[in-house]
C-alpha cells in the first residue's frame, strides 16, 4: 500500500514520437498544396519509428509527387520555424483556417496547433522548431481501399538509420558483383540483360528437348480403337513446353487422349489435350478437374486443352490410372 514508484520518461523515445507527429502535420498539409484540396486525413499512426498516414485520393502517387511532397515537407524543416499553439474558441479556430478532421467532435475551445505551413487542430506533443525534425523520408505509398491512400514514412534520426541501412546494402551487392557503388546501375543493367538473353537460350533448349521426348512418347500410346491413349510422366517440364508437346503429339497421333504430368520443387503440372475430333464425347477439362482431385490441387480448361495442378507427387501415376481406366470402360 505505501510501496514508493518513481516513473521516468524514456526521452530520446519521446523525442522521436514528437518528430514524427510534427512531421505528420507538414504532410497533410503538403499532401493539400501538391495533390489538391481533396484531399483529407482518413487515419493515422504515430509511433516513435514512423508515421501513417491514410488521406482520399483516387490515384496513386507518381514518382514527381512523392518527390515535391517530401520537397516541401524538408523545406518547412529547415526554415526553422518555431511552433506555437493557441487555446481558442471553436468558432474562432474555424474562422482562422485551421485545418480540422471531418465528422470528429470538438469541444468549445481547441487547441490550435501552427507548425511551419500547417495550422491545425491538435493537443499531442510538438517539436519546438521544425528544425528538430531534422529530416523527413517517405517510405512507402500504396492503395488500402478504393479511394484512399497510405504513406508510411519516417523522420530525425530515423531517417539517418535507413538511409546507413540502404548503404549497407548497396555495398554488400557492389561487392557482390565486384563493382564500385557508382558503377552498381550499369552493372544490373548488364546482368538482367544478360538473364533475359540466357532464360530465352533456356526456353528455346526446353522446347527442343520437349519436342524430342514427344517423339519418343508416341511409342508408348496405347490403341483404345477409335484413338489412341497416352498417358505419362515427364522429367521436370513446366507448362509451356508441356503444352508444346502435347501440340506436337496431338498432330501425329491424329486420335488421341493425351495426359502429360510433371512436377518442379514439389508442385504437379498435368496438360492434357484432347484431338478435335474426339471433343464431343471426351472433354480435356473435365479430365483435368479429376486430375488435379487425386493431386490435392484443382484443374480445368477447354474441350481440347487443360490443366491441372497439386501438391501430391506421389498421386500422380494413380491420377493418371484413374482416367485411363474410366476411357476403357
Amino acid at each position: 500500500m505505501n510501496d514508493k514508484v518513481t516513473a521516468n520518461i524514456n526521452v530520446e523515445h519521446r523525442q522521436n514520437i514528437m518528430r514524427n507527429h510534427s512531421a505528420t502535420h507538414l504532410l497533410h498539409k503538403a499532401l493539400k498544396i501538391i495533390l489538391g484540396d481533396h484531399v483529407e486525413q482518413k487515419g493515422s499512426l504515430v509511433d516513435s519509428q514512423r508515421t501513417r498516414f491514410d488521406f482520399s485520393h483516387p490515384k496513386p502517387l507518381t514518382i514527381n509527387e512523392k518527390k515535391s511532397i517530401e520537397q516541401l515537407v524538408n523545406d518547412e524543416i529547415l526554415k526553422n520555424k518555431a511552433t506555437q499553439a493557441e487555446v481558442m474558441d471553436i468558432e474562432k479556430a474555424k474562422k482562422s483556417g485551421a485545418m480540422m478532421l471531418f465528422g470528429e467532435k470538438y469541444d468549445e475551445k481547441v487547441r490550435v496547433l501552427d507548425i511551419g505551413h500547417s495550422r491545425e487542430l491538435c493537443g499531442g506533443t510538438h517539436v519546438s522548431q521544425t528544425g528538430d525534425i531534422g529530416l523527413f523520408k517517405i517510405q512507402s505509398e500504396s492503395g488500402i481501399a478504393s479511394g484512399i491512400r497510405r504513406i508510411e514514412a519516417t523522420s530525425g534520426f530515423n531517417v539517418i538509420n535507413m538511409v546507413n541501412q540502404q548503404e549497407m546494402m548497396l555495398g554488400k551487392m557492389a561487392k557482390e558483383l565486384n563493382v564500385g557503388t557508382n558503377e552498381l546501375e550499369n552493372k544490373l543493367t548488364q546482368v538482367i540483360k544478360q538473364m533475359r538473353e540466357n532464360e530465352k537460350i533456356i526456353g528455346q533448349l526446353k522446347s527442343k528437348i520437349a519436342g524430342s521426348q514427344g517423339n519418343d512418347l508416341m511409342n508408348q500410346a496405347i490403341d483404345f480403337g477409335d484413338y489412341k491413349f497416352l498417358g505419362v510422366l515427364v522429367n521436370s517440364l513446366g507448362a509451356n513446353e508441356l503444352r508444346e508437346m502435347i501440340d506436337n503429339l496431338k498432330e501425329k497421333l491424329q486420335s488421341a487422349v493425351i495426359i502429360l504430368g510433371s512436377h518442379v520443387n514439389g508442385k504437379v503440372s498435368f496438360a492434357v489435350g484432347i484431338t478435335d475430333n474426339l471433343t464431343e464425347k471426351i472433354k480435356a477439362g473435365e479430365i483435368a478437374k479429376q486430375l488435379g482431385e487425386v493431386v490435392g490441387g484443382k484443374g480445368g480448361g477447354r474441350d481440347n486443352f487443360a490443366m491441372a495442378g497439386g501438391s501430391n507427387t506421389n498421386s500422380m501415376n494413380i491420377a493418371i490410372q484413374k482416367i485411363k481406366d474410366q476411357l476403357q470402360k
